[in-house]
């Protein structure tokens, strides 16, 4: 369910403004230019939130005792 979140949120509240401003401004390529920009926007937190993931529980398996292993 997490990862629908921002899936959701790139393609209603991201990618149908920007298609549609693109639209208007630059014609059927400005839709191309939208899927880019909606990409690219929602990229960069995804790749935080899954290095704050992979940090979070590198640290939680360095946390248990070597013997624990």
């Amino acid at each position: 369910m997490p990862a629908l979140i921002p899936s959701l949120a790139r393609l209603l509240v991201v990618y149908v403004p920007l298609a549609l401003l693109g639209d208007n401004l630059f014609g059927f390529v400005g839709i191309f230019g939208a899927i880019a920009a909606a990409n690219i926007l929602m990229g960069i937190p995804g790749w935080r939130w899954n290095a704050a993931t992979l940090d979070r529980e590198q640290a939680a398996i360095e946390a248990v005792p070597a013997a624990a292993r």
